[in-house]
């Protein structure tokens, strides 16, 4: 088992129909900093991928980890083996090719977020990298609509009804401004560092085969909330929020996702990812749509010097 940098072509000789993996969303990256691993087994035919980038940290310091905007590495593995052990064994060579090709290519500073299908570390557990968890809640859309809306908390049932009788409506929008204005006011609002380019190239070179935008406005026709989704066959990911507190509209918010959640599912869409958070009061807010708590996994390995370069910007600025 061998891992080896590859090209965008050679991902289609791949069945991974992610929507990350595909040329729609990787046109949006710097090839340049673009590192797609390909898995090769010992007849060196290709069985899987994983994809990186490399992100400037402070000063000449650089790490590999997820795409901007993207929840994980979206590892994909051909796995043709049927006996339990056998499984786990395959697995645990595919990540001991990963390790070499760290080693080998003297990376000293790299994040990979696993999709929630992976959940064996101790590989990288032996090798002393740091393993961290994460989670995100998923809902299962093969449920009916009146299923789906039940298994929700009362306070998330409440904002919808809210949003309706304040005559708040949600529909989809392809007015990439006030879509942008939406978003990037979240954005500034949290203080979480974006790549602006990045943005605009998702927002303004979307299309309704990958992306769903759905805007709620107030009565008077005002873009107040967003819910933008991302999709393949299998999934759909809510990636970007944004709401104008200062209409003060509540369950706008909350209806954009509603509307997003039930236009997925009449796409015959599996899952519906709300991409979780490791915040608490977001946690709190995802939680309530009823979704299935699912654990994923982050690997870290840093070099003392960014370890203690981060440490000190983060004095810094306190």
């Amino acid at each position: 088992m061998i891992v080896k940098r590859i090209n965008k072509v050679q991902l289609s000789e791949l069945n991974n129909n992610s929507i990350f993996s595909s040329e729609f969303w990787l046109e949006n990256f710097n090839s340049e900093k673009l590192f797609i691993l390909g898995v090769f087994n010992k007849n060196n035919e290709l069985i899987g991928s994983l994809i990186l980038y490399k992100h400037k940290r402070i000063k000449f310091f650089h790490q590999f980890g997820s795409l901007f905007f993207t929840p994980n590495c979206d590892f994909y593995l051909k796995d043709e083996t049927q006996n339990p052990s056998r499984k786990i064994t395959f697995r645990k060579k595919v990540y001991q090719a990963i390790l070499e090709y760290i080693k080998v290519n003297k990376i000293k500073n790299i994040s990979i977020v696993f999709p929630s299908s992976e959940f064996d570390m101790q590989e990288f557990i032996w090798k002393k990298h740091d393993v961290s968890p994460k989670y995100t809640y998923e809902l299962d859309l093969n449920k009916t609509e009146d299923e789906l809306f039940q298994r929700m908390s009362t306070e998330r049932r409440k904002n919808i009804k809210k949003a309706i009788t304040n005559g708040v409506t949600a529909r989809i929008s392809n007015n990439k401004e006030e879509i942008k204005r939406l978003i990037e006011r979240n954005f500034l609002k949290n203080n979480i560092n974006f790549d602006k380019s990045v943005l605009e190239k998702i927002l303004y070179f979307n299309s309704d085969e990958h992306c769903l935008s759905i805007v709620a406005y107030n009565k008077e026709n005002f873009a107040i909330a967003i819910s933008f989704c991302v999709f393949d066959n299998d999934k759909a990911y809510y990636l970007f929020g944004g709401y104008d507190d200062a209409l003060n509209q509540e369950g706008a918010g909350t209806l954009a996702i509603w509307e997003a959640i039930k236009l997925m599912k009449k796409n015959q869409v599996k899952t519906f990812d709300l991409e979780g958070s490791m915040i608490k009061p977001i946690e709190k807010y995802f939680r309530g749509f009823g979704g299935k708590l699912t654990p994923y996994f982050e690997v870290r390995k840093n070099s003392r010097l960014l370890k203690l370069g981060l440490k000190l910007k983060t004095i810094i600025y306190k």
